[in-house]
């Protein structure tokens, strides 16, 4: 009976720990740059800083761009985080 209890309690801690590394979310590569939203056709503005300035709601859509190469090319986005553009202030 105590090994069959063991085994349980072993298996709800792998999989407790199995299920918090599958919930995270990890920023991408490009999240250290400069983030922008879209506003309008063909008008970026700075975002500012996640969590603080805003945040991006859901995973569908685009949520910021960044510039690749703001030096050759400053009118160039790319798609960073994905989601909905919310701003907090």
């Amino acid at each position: 009976m105590k090994k069959i209890k063991l085994a349980m309690i072993s298996m709800a801690i792998i999989l407790a720990v199995g299920g918090a590394f599958a919930n995270l979310k990890f920023d991408p590569a490009c999240a250290g740059e400069e983030q922008f939203w879209r506003f309008g056709f063909n008008t970026y503005l700075p975002a500012g800083e996640m969590g603080i300035d805003y945040i991006c709601l859901t995973d569908v859509g685009v949520c910021t761009y960044y510039r690749p190469a703001p030096i050759t090319n400053p009118n160039f986005y790319v798609p960073c985080r994905n989601g909905i553009f919310w701003t907090l202030f």
